[in-house]
């Protein structure tokens, strides 16, 4: 955190170069152990972007550390705002069961077709719900 308190992209990618340094890891080593570009390590160790949803599925368990490692202050602000019983909410655990069954089941392309499925599904009906001005 801060001195302010707040999670900052800034403040993920150090903690994200100090797991790397403290795993004995260069960029390099690091994108070529996780099968992440170095660009991408760079981009997140200095603050530029979040972390895609793809190298947070890479990371998380390479590094053992959950989602909410690679959230910002302000993001958890807006999903604690969601817990409210919203539509976005139920989406969101929803979003939760698929990434956990996901994870929790073997590798085969008809589970990746499934989830692929799924995934679009959910963007589509979010797409929906904020195209009616539901937000």
């Amino acid at each position: 955190m801060g001195a302010d308190g707040k999670r900052t992209l800034l403040i993920i990618g150090e903690e994200i170069a100090s797991w790397r340094k403290a795993h004995g890891y260069t960029q390099t080593t690091f994108a070529q152990a996780v099968g992440i570009p170095k660009r991408a390590i760079q981009d997140l160790e200095q603050g530029r972007r979040l972390a895609k949803f793809k190298e947070t599925y890479i990371l998380k368990p390479f590094m053992g550390v959950d989602d909410d490692f690679f959230a910002t202050s302000e993001m958890r602000r807006k999903k604690n705002a969601r817990i409210n019983g919203r539509l976005e909410y139920k989406v969101d655990e929803v979003c939760n069961q698929i990434r956990d069954w996901h994870e929790s089941t073997p590798y085969c392309e008809e589970k990746e077709k499934d989830f692929g499925t799924l995934k679009g599904f959910v963007e589509m009906m979010i797409s929906k719900w904020r195209s009616n001005g539901k937000q």
